[in-house]
């Protein structure tokens, strides 16, 4: 019984990004009434937020000026939060337009056990300050494409591109992000181009075999400490008490194409 449930789970999860990655709509972005505060709340923004798939809980909106393309995304899905917060997440961006991995940020970066651990003690039982200090500790992002490497840097070091994450008033995960144009483009773009816009889910670093290493805070199936009292996660969800697969299925993920907007 148990192995069915799971293969239901992911036969879902496949039908999910397959419908996904088959749409063609290009979406608009707009010009800010008011621009961005880069918080980690929607209160700039036009609600509700786009969903280009319903069959996966992720929202979002893009807005620009001449300078920064802004990036708003939220999460109410509990299972979709919990792969975001457990594994990361990576937003892609091809100036081309086309689906292609080209320019990529790696955010949220999830935090460590020990880290999780300070905030439950400083929090102290209350969920609502926890949820605050755990919004505020997701200060670091990844550069990805943008040199040899991948470079790992935060909101202290960076002047212009900027993030924020936050949680509305059912724990939904939020996150905005404020990104130079001359960081994707080199230059700064004619506000007519079309470019690509990926929201990815990212993979495990360890798969669910790797029993015999360490474990670390997701790999232990009898973990009775953060794992299981984290209010915002719950357990990992790919930590289910199913059958353990030979193969991981794909990590959801959404591609849609963004047409600049020109002032007025």
């Amino acid at each position: 019984m148990k192995k069915f449930i799971f293969i239901v789970l992911c036969f879902a999860l496949y039908l999910s990004i397959s419908g996904c990655q088959k749409t063609n709509q290009a979406y608009l972005s707009n010009w800010p009434v008011k621009t961005p505060v880069i918080d980690g709340q929607l209160d700039e923004w036009q609600l509700p937020l786009e969903q280009p798939s319903a069959q996966i809980g992720i929202k979002y909106r893009c807005s620009n000026d001449a300078q920064f393309l802004y990036l708003a995304v939220q999460v109410p899905d509990e299972y979709m939060k919990a792969l975001m917060l457990h594994q990361g997440a990576t937003i892609w961006i091809d100036t081309t337009g086309r689906k292609r991995d080209k320019v990529g940020f790696g955010f949220p970066i999830p935090l460590k056990e020990a880290e999780i651990e300070d905030l439950m003690k400083e929090a102290n039982g209350n969920e609502a300050k926890f949820m605050l200090l755990y919004a505020e500790a997701l200060q670091e992002f990844d550069l990805i494409g943008l040199a040899e490497e991948p470079l790992r840097a935060s909101n202290l070091t960076s002047k212009d591109l900027k993030v924020a994450a936050g949680f509305d008033q059912i724990k939904g995960f939020l996150f905005e992000m404020r990104i130079p144009f001359k960081q994707i483009y080199g230059r700064m773009p004619n506000l007519t181009e079309t470019l690509g816009l990926g929201i990815q889910i990212n993979t495990p670093k360890k798969t669910l075999d790797d029993d015999n290493n360490d474990g670390g805070l997701f790999n232990d199936r009898n973990a009775t400490g953060v794992t299981q009292s984290n209010p915002l996660m719950g357990p990992n969800p790919n930590q289910q008490q199913f059958t353990t697969p030979n193969r991981q299925p794909s990590m959801p993920n959404l591609w849609m194409k963004i047409k600049l907007k020109g002032e007025g």
